[in-house]
């Protein structure tokens, strides 16, 4: 397994072009609070967009759809460090987003 950081001025092609490849793959997103424990889980959802913001905040929303139809989006606010994880089988990485807000969301393709 090979991590990857992705610098920062990398992130708003990296996730238009994110966006593109990956759209409608089915995906898993879970967010936690390194603080506390408590975490997020949104699974099996179909990857519609990802919107990065350009007013300076770099706020992320991730687009889904899930099986039922019914779309969610789910917002990272102010990432800090955006990680690649290549796995060793070859298919689609991973990723995990830390924010300023001490929260960590790991992102995972199917």
């Amino acid at each position: 397994m090979q991590k990857v950081d992705l610098p920062d001025y990398e992130w708003p092609e990296f996730f238009l072009n994110m966006a593109t490849v990956y759209r409608n793959r089915i995906m898993n997103i879970k967010q936690g609070d390194n603080r506390d424990g408590n975490s997020v889980r949104i699974e099996n959802v179909a990857l519609k967009n990802i919107v990065m913001s350009d007013d300076g905040t770099r706020c992320l929303q991730m687009q889904t759809v899930d099986s039922a139809g019914k779309h969610l989006t789910h917002t990272i606010d102010s990432p800090l460090r955006i990680m690649m994880i290549n796995k060793s089988n070859g298919l689609f990485p991973d990723f995990e987003i830390a924010s300023t807000s001490g929260l960590t969301t790991t992102i995972k393709f199917k």
